[in-house]
């Protein structure tokens, strides 16, 4: 990474701006309000997957009666 640094002052590169210094920060920083609990963390996630599934539930239906009824019409 120097030597990168080097090469780009040298032909007068203008460097990308760096980020800031990550802060540290302990749990009794963090707002008791503002926090993520692992309860809550754990339904949002278990609702989103459950809607997932019900959606790909009923897309199979829907596709799979189509289908069965197309093939056994004929």
């Amino acid at each position: 990474m120097k030597d990168a640094e080097k090469l780009l002052s040298e032909n007068e590169v203008a460097f990308p701006p760096a980020p800031p210094e990550r802060l540290e920060a302990g749990l009794d920083d963090i707002l008791c309000r503002a926090r993520f609990q692992d309860p809550k963390v754990a339904a949002a996630i278990s609702m989103e997957i459950a809607a997932g599934i019900v959606l790909w539930l009923i897309n199979w239906l829907v596709y799979s009666e189509r289908y069965c009824s197309d093939v056994w019409s004929n």
